[in-house]
């Protein structure tokens, strides 16, 4: 579902998805916890803007809105309010998410829905490709397919 939000500059993005949380039915499963994601904008077609966009940052919750809003006066830059997964609730010291995209050939043509993989310090490049495939549900046949770039 996409939709417009206007934030009061005066709030914090914690106030904001406070308020955003109110309008939205969350699936029966999911944590019903909302997070202000920031991301790269790479077309121009705005109908399509949260698909269209590199996710980069999981915006901090003590952010004022006046700051963060800012980061989209240019148009660069997209925000997108999600649901956090079960899995990316806690951050330990040692964990870190990382942003992934889909893309062919080169980084500047992407597709698909961006999101984040939770990883720890000392997780073998193999774990995390295992981790990669669950999430995004493929087959080992589609995913031996697919080139991974860190």
């Amino acid at each position: 579902m996409q939709t417009e939000a206007i934030f009061n500059p005066e709030w914090t993005i914690g106030q904001a998805l406070e308020y955003c949380q109110q309008g939205i039915n969350f699936h029966s499963k999911g944590t019903g916890k909302l997070r202000l994601v920031a991301a790269y904008r790479v077309g121009q077609d705005k109908a399509h803007a949260g698909a269209l966009a590199r996710a980069f940052r999981v915006l901090d919750n003590n952010f004022q809105c006046e700051t963060v809003l800012k980061f989209v006066i240019d148009g660069t830059c997209a925000l997108r309010i999600e649901e956090i997964p079960e899995d990316q609730l806690e951050l330990k010291k040692d964990e870190a998410l990382i942003p992934v995209v889909h893309f062919e050939n080169d980084m500047s043509m992407i597709f698909g829905f961006s999101f984040f993989i939770k990883i720890r310090e000392g997780q073998t490049f193999r774990e995390i490709k295992s981790q990669l495939k669950s999430m995004i549900i493929a087959t080992d046949e589609e995913f031996s397919k697919a080139l991974n770039a860190f």
